[in-house]
């Protein structure tokens, strides 16, 4: 229909400029596309006169047009309706090209993109990630001004929702986009998140979620749940952006575009027909007099093509996706996944609430406690008492539904009420069954076998394992005749064309839970028996790690695409709006400026806001024949009476006001075409609006949206999918999670401390900070231990063997220490992908064991119990510490050689005392021994050292060498033997000192040598050294000194003829006395001297009885 042109004006960096046609106010757009995309920027492109006023002047400054060269990179640019100004179009210049037109001269093309192009061009590689917390508030955002955990990658404020996502992945790309930030909105425009996501994670977006901003907004709106948890869910928010002009006297004001967020199905309102835009074909209802009657809410369908596409269906999921377990080892592992998932629809729910699944893994370890249940369905009934434990053979009501190998279930229905899990052999009839009895099964959710039991007529037997429930629409109340949905995974193979067990409606059978089995429920549908086809769309994921999160991605999805959709493509005459008027029954304020603005109350009790009104539209006076005048504001606010606007004139009560809405793609309207049977409320996929001509005219792609479960995307021509299915790469397969990097070490030093404790610390010393390397980043990691009050055990591991881990949370500067059994626990609290262990320890008498679990530098990694890991005569010298290798050495150890030094020594190398030795080891090492005359001043324990002579402090003194790595070829002196048992420390001798002066000129040495022994008279005991312990011979004339054997000292009695020699060889006298009365022995024979006048007998023979004889 003929249409006033619109009008484009572009922004000079002060004020708007309009672009007409020079010296006169006729706008220069001479054609106009606008195409409005679900979910994606709208674009216009843009024809402009460009008639230069000298075309042939011979300067390129005269001959050019008027707008050449005005538009640049990026020039913002509006344009409004030329009849109602509406903005119907704000964004910037992409691109620009000048070109001669044969009918109409000199055009400027003009391309132009609305400021989601900022979000769309944009990925989220190197980006941060966003931390989802339960704990923060509905409407919770990131803002550019919180602070960031450089070590986590991520922000440090809290989000909890799908739109306190979105909000901040517009805040930290686009700063020419407004939206209610880290506040709860107050805006009808942005309509917040009314659900939480159930469960804590780190939304990822540099290691997996790499795609475009856009592309996670409309996924997180795509999922987004309308209601509370218990009600029936329903998903998805749609999302544009509009001017955000409020100033319409100002040619000045260029605000941010506004980011519009809002439940599907609900814009303009939940009832088009009545408060919406309606497009019908004419049929005798719509029209009088023989033409259509046009309202400002009904438009002229001028042309269609409805289709209803089978394509678009699909039965299930299969979706790519992470799934962390925690290994048996203790250790993250991050992996990459298939699952296929199933809708169906179901009634009579008992105990929904309590299926397992909420807040669990969609699967892997255990079923029913750390991830989502198995269902089991009641098969059939015995109608046959067992009594043998033995017996195999089942008669049942009906073996419709079981194969061979199948696990079945049943409980005693009396009795001990035993409950036994049996396997099929084989089906002999349709009511007798042959089953393996008391079967171990190895069942997901149960941990030990069962035994036969005897069973009863009447009893059920359940199919276990059929499927796991992943989710439930519906917590509440789900009766007979109501409907709600089941997400099912891990579906047994064996049934999925099983037509007994998915049987629907008032034949269904009963689905019970296998953790929870006071939960059940019944089937209403399947699609794939509906469809009679097995179809799977393909899903891959990668930023959302809760299970919760992806169960309502896939439900979101499946709610769209499993029921058969209806698709128009439809023209009208008329631009996308609708209107109403209405004459306001009182008009306040003064209309001065923005912030004091008309305000009308509207009459007939008129809610403008059921009327879809928002910020940022159109109120227009009408003249007294309904036609638009030059009046008009843009509106400010709106509540459910009034509308408040600045305008560019004056108004009063008796005016009449039209309130112009704009259709968006993401809308709804009301479809009416009798000719294709159809008559429903269809979602705004696209909108093509163009003007050419004088001719106005508007294309719309639909899709049926009688609930926002129905209606889905934009239908796609070959180059959309492409754009879509690159953007929607997610990096798989998957970056390491920190558990899994092979390039983790450290420098940190652990060692034990006694028989209960573990220390580590860093090179520098006990308290020193030591370093954790992760790739290419470290981290200050602080010395300390396993009985840590604050991060470890605050005690001694326990002695019965447990198993404690030493682990990293990544981001802290501390390690901690947990009992291995409760770690899986501690780690799913966190985000599982940064916990990593360090070492494993326990408890061992004597030292405490550990054993490193990433790679060490400088020092041995690992104490362990020997007699686990070592075989028998594998252990060589080389292995061990030098302290506890065998070794020897030609050191020698001496006397000083010097009367009256009985405290001195000196040593050096056997046979050269000046010399220094050497000790060798059994692994053939040797390390060198410095000799005594080296200058040291003192070895220790008050010694000194002067003149190659060491003197020694009275006592036992302990000479040892340290070997090994703090080897020294200086002697340590000590007198605490404790100080030398160490296995870097050799003992070579022990010398004991007199407290004084005891003649022996020598103390007492003890070497270890394996050269050479010394003693001294200082350490004999008297009488300890007889006649018997001297060997024959030993002790010759040569051996004793001249006067050194006296009188005095033999005892009494100690020499007699037995100790004498038979062969003795008199070469010398041998008397009694030196004087006097003696008797002497010489070679001329035996001389008896008496005293001058002694009387008496001087010689007698006795015999042995003294008696005289001879």
């Amino acid at each position: 229909m003929p249409s006033s042109r619109a009008i484009i004006s572009y922004w000079n960096g002060s004020a708007w400029v309009d672009m007409n046609i020079s010296g006169t106010t006729t706008t220069a757009v001479r054609g106009l596309t606008i195409n409005d995309h679900l979910h994606a920027p709208q674009t216009a492109h843009i024809k402009i006169s460009n008639q230069s006023s000298n075309p042939f002047s011979n300067t390129g400054s005269n001959s050019k047009g008027p707008f050449t060269g005005v538009l640049g990179d990026f020039t913002p640019i509006k344009i409004r309706d030329g009849s109602s100004y509406r903005v119907i179009f704000s964004g910037v210049v992409t691109t620009t090209a000048e070109e001669f037109d044969q009918n109409q001269g000199m055009i400027l093309r003009v391309e132009a993109t609305d400021y989601l192009l900022e979000l769309k061009d944009n990925t989220t590689k190197g980006a941060y990630n966003y931390r989802v917390a339960v704990g923060a508030n509905l409407y919770d955002s990131v803002q550019n001004t919180d602070s960031k955990d450089t070590e986590h990658e991520w922000w440090n404020g809290l989000v909890s929702s799908r739109g306190g996502l979105i909000k901040s992945f517009i805040t930290q790309n686009s700063k020419n986009i407004d939206h209610p930030g880290d506040a709860n909105s107050s805006d009808s425009r942005f309509v917040e998140s009314v659900q939480k996501y159930k469960q804590s994670f780190v939304y990822k977006l540099n290691s997996r979620g790499v795609k475009s901003v856009l592309t996670h907004i409309q996924n997180l709106g795509a999922e987004d749940p309308h209601n509370a948890v218990s009600a029936g869910q329903e998903f998805g928010y749609d999302y544009y952006l509009d001017g955000n002009y409020q100033e319409a006297p100002s040619s000045a004001e260029k605000p941010q575009a506004y980011f519009n967020y809002f439940k599907r199905g609900t814009r303009p309102a939940t009832q088009p027909a009545t408060y919406g835009l309606s497009i019908d074909l004419p049929s005798p209802d719509t029209s009088s007099s023989g033409g259509f009657s046009t309202t400002g809410q009904r438009h002229l369908m001028t042309s269609h093509d409805i289709t209803r596409p089978k394509s678009e269906i699909f039965t299930g999921v299969v979706l790519t996706h992470v799934e962390t377990n925690i290994a048996p080892n203790g250790d993250t592992i991050a992996s990459s996944k298939d699952s296929m998932f199933e809708l169906v629809g179901v009634h009579t729910v008992t105990n929904g609430s309590s299926f397992v699944c909420t807040g669990k893994n969609i699967g892997g370890d255990v079923a029913g406690t750390d991830s989502a249940e198995y269902l089991k369905v009641a098969l059939t009934t015995l109608t046959a008492t067992t009594t043998g434990l033995t017996e195999k053979t089942f008669t049942v009501a009906s073996t419709a539904g079981m194969y061979v190998g199948q696990v079945l279930e049943t409980t005693q229905s009396s009795g001990s009420g035993a409950t036994e899990f049996l396997t099929v052999d084989s089906i002999t009839s349709s009511t007798e069954v042959e089953l393996n009895r008391g079967h171990d099964i190895a069942p997901h959710d149960v941990t030990s076998a069962t035994v036969a039991s005897p069973h009863s007529s009447g009893q059920t037997l359940y199919a276990r394992d059929v499927a796991r429930i992943q989710y439930l629409s519906d917590t509440g109340t789900v009766g007979a005749s109501d409907t709600a949905y089941i997400l099912l995974s891990d579906i047994d193979k064996n049934i999925l064309e099983n037509d007994h067990i998915w049987q629907t409606g008032t034949d269904s059978l009963v689905w019970v839970g296998q953790t929870t089995t006071g939960s059940n429920f019944k089937l209403r549908s399947r699609v794939r028996n509906t469809m009679g086809v097995n179809r799977n769309l393909n899903m891959t994921v990668g930023a959302e790690s809760s299970g919760d999160a992806l169960r309502e991605k896939i439900v979101a999805k499946l709610q769209r695409q499993t029921t058969t959709q209806v698709r128009a493509d439809i023209g009208t005459y008329d631009s996308p709006h609708f209107y109403i008027d209405n004459s306001p029954s009182g008009v306040s304020g003064t209309n001065a400026n923005l912030a004091n603005p008309y305000v009308m109350t509207l009459s007939s009790s008129v809610n403008p806001q059921s009327y879809g009104l928002h910020a940022g539209m159109v109120v227009m006076k009408l003249d007294s024949n309904s036609q638009p005048t030059s009046t008009y504001g843009y509106i400010k606010e709106v509540t459910s009476t009034t509308v408040s606007s600045y305008m560019t004139g004056s108004i009063s009560a008796s005016d009449t006001l039209r309130y112009y809405v704009p259709v968006r793609a993401g809308d709804i309207v009301k479809v009416r075409n009798d000719l294709s049977n159809l008559n429903i409320n269809m979602l705004v996929t696209k909108i093509k609006y163009s003007e050419d001509n004088g001719v106005s005219s508007s294309n719309y792609s639909l899709v049926g949206a009688e609930t926002a479960r129905e209606g889905g995307h934009e239908k796609k021509n070959f180059a959309a999918a492409m754009a879509d299915s690159m953007s929607e790469e997610v990096n798989l397969p998957i970056a390491s999670p920190l558990t899994q990097d092979p390039n983790i070490s450290t420098d940190l030093e652990f060692a034990t401390n006694g028989a209960g404790k573990v220390k580590w610390n860093g090179s520098a010393g006990s308290t020193a900070s030591g370093k954790l390397y992760i790739g290419d980043k470290k981290y200050d990691i602080a010395a300390d231990s396993t009985d840590d009050a604050t991060y470890g055990l605050n005690g001694d591991m326990n002695a019965d063997g447990r198993l404690y881990y030493v682990y990293y949370i990544k981001g802290e500067s501390n390690l901690r220490t947990i009992q291995a059994s409760s770690y899986a626990s501690t780690v799913t609290t966190g985000d599982p992908e940064d916990y990593k262990i360090i070492a494993e320890c326990k408890y061992s008498s004597g030292e405490a064991l550990f054993t490193m679990r990433v790679q060490v530098k400088n020092f041995v990694p690992n104490v362990l119990e020997g007699f686990a890991t070592i075989s028998n005569n594998t252990m060589t010298a080389a292995l061990s510490k030098k302290g506890i290798q065998p070794w020897t050495s030609n050191i020698s150890f001496e006397a000083t050689g010097t009367s009256g030094e009985y405290n001195k020594i000196k040593f050096g190398q056997t046979g050269s005392i000046g010399s220094n030795a050497t000790l060798s080891f059994s692994d053939d090492d040797t390390e060198a021994i410095a000799h005594s005359a080296t200058g040291t001043s003192s070895l220790g324990n008050s010694s000194s050292v002067a003149a190659g002579k060491v003197t020694l402090a009275a006592g036992t003194n302990y000479i040892y060498k340290s070997v090994g790595d703090s080897a020294s070829s200086t002697l340590v002196i000590t007198n605490d033997y404790t100080d030398v048992y160490k296995d870097d420390r050799v003992l070579l001798c022990m010398v004991k000192v007199a407290s004084s002066d005891d003649g022996s000129d020598s103390p007492s040495m003890f070497p270890f040598t394996g050269n050479e022994a010394t003693i001294s008279a200082g350490v004999i005991s008297a009488g300890a050294i007889t006649s018997d312990t001297i060997q024959a011979n030993a002790i010759t004339a040569a051996k004793i000194t001249a006067n050194a054997v006296t009188a005095d000292k033999i005892n009494a009695n100690a020499v007699t003829a037995a100790k004498l020699e038979a062969n003795l060889t008199v070469s010398n006298t041998i008397r009694t006395a030196s004087s006097g009365a003696r008797v002497e022995i010489t070679s001329n024979g035996i001389q008896v001297l008496n005293a001058p006048g002694s009387m008496g007998s001087v010689i007698r023979f006795d015999d042995t009885d003294g008696d005289k004889f001879g």
